[in-house]
């Protein structure tokens, strides 16, 4: 770049495709901006250079696509002095400049694509669990080799679409994903160990970043918002496993913040961070082997109000949900469902009527709402 704005006769920066100043020569003062807006006529096939009026105070900048084949890898920008005449030295400079660049930018890409497969497959290997004392020593020697240390302690989070729909959309979007959780990597979770998928993405987060689930979940919104956009118009969700105190632990991790998805996604939640923490006794029903048993339970609970769903129009089940969500107190949960409190206690004595059940009885109430629970688990 300094060669470049030397022979160009001005101040050079290199500038992504979609316009932010990602490296250059001087400081700020030099009269380039950190951000352009980009005309379309760079982007399109056969464009060279094209001239621009940026800055404060404005200035001519010649913009040259930076291309491997088809691919704009960036935009070399070259301040123009308006005293200078235009010449053929500058426009061989740019033609080189940008020539160079491609090459230098193809080279530090492939050597970043092959760091992120090895990177990923190293994260693969982690998270499938069943190692012993010496394969753990291997992985910590790779992960050193490739500049990172293994922590002693670390969450590890799950981002995924929140269904096939937004999956579907996602993976024909390429690296889009990948380009906007990098900045976020980069800059919040340097020493953390990344694998993003085209569609999900798994981080190991060292307790030195998080030191406590309020600082990951903290951490895991800022993710979802950088994934947001791409996942428009469709959702996703970012589950949260209890912390791993070995290198062998992660893989129970792991398990542990796809069970929050799944568990949130059942219960009808979308766009969510989920910790496996946050699920409380809930968590137990993950444990359960056979669902028919807990489809039976469900069914001895609720199997009437299942049925009076059947032909009704009343919402008695969304009113069980409701009452369970706000700790059983009627006039908040008449307030959620936008009910006068009468209508309710018609409701609540429906319920009971149906059911046999008493809602003023802790153990009831406790069992219905593990009940509403597993009945959004097994989707029934």
């Amino acid at each position: 770049l300094e060669a470049v704005g030397a022979l160009a006769g001005g101040p050079a920066a290199l500038y992504s495709p979609d316009g932010h100043r990602v490296r250059g020569v001087g400081v700020p003062s030099d009269g380039m901006p950190p951000r352009l807006h980009v005309p379309g006529a760079v982007s399109q096939a056969g464009a060279r250079e094209v001239r621009i009026s940026a800055g404060r105070p404005a200035r001519p900048i010649d913009l040259v696509p930076v291309r491997a084949g088809a691919d704009v890898l960036g935009l070399l920008a070259v301040g123009l002095d308006p005293q200078a005449a235009d010449s053929q030295g500058r426009v061989r400079a740019l033609e080189h400049g940008s020539t160079v660049l491609a090459l230098e930018m193809s080279k530090e890409r492939a050597a970043a694509e092959v760091e992120r497969r090895l990177r990923g497959d190293l994260v693969e290997e982690m998270l499938a669990g069943g190692l012993e004392g010496d394969e753990a020593e291997r992985i910590a020697r790779q992960a050193e080799r490739l500049g990172h240390r293994l922590p002693h302690r670390a969450w590890v989070v799950v981002l995924e679409p929140d269904d096939d729909e937004t999956e579907a959309a996602v993976l024909t979007q390429g690296d889009r994903l990948d380009g906007a959780l990098s900045g976020l990597i980069r800059s919040r979770m340097p020493d953390a160990l990344a694998l993003v998928r085209t569609a999900s993405a798994v981080f190991l987060v060292p307790d030195e970043v998080a030191p406590d689930l309020a600082a990951c979940e903290k951490l895991a919104g800022q993710i979802l918002a950088a994934a947001t956009p791409v996942m428009k118009p469709g959702t996703a969700s970012v589950g949260i496993g209890n912390v791993a105190n070995s290198v062998a632990e992660l893989a129970r991790s792991h398990v542990e913040a796809r069970q929050a998805l799944r568990l949130t996604r059942r219960a009808g939640g979308r766009g969510r961070v989920a910790s496996y923490r946050s699920l409380g006794a809930f968590r137990l029903l993950l444990e359960v082997q056979s669902p028919e048993a807990l489809r039976r339970f469900v069914e001895e609970l609720l199997g009437p109000l299942l049925q009076y769903a059947q032909s009704r129009d009343t919402p008695l089940l969304e009113t069980l949900e409701a009452l369970s969500a706000k700790r059983w107190i009627r006039r908040a949960a008449a307030r959620q469902l936008g009910i006068h409190i009468n209508s309710m206690s018609y409701r609540v004595e429906r319920i009971q009527s149906l059911t046999g059940l008493s809602l003023d009885d802790p153990e009831t109430r406790v069992a219905i709402s593990i009940a509403l629970r597993a009945r959004a688990m097994l989707g029934m």
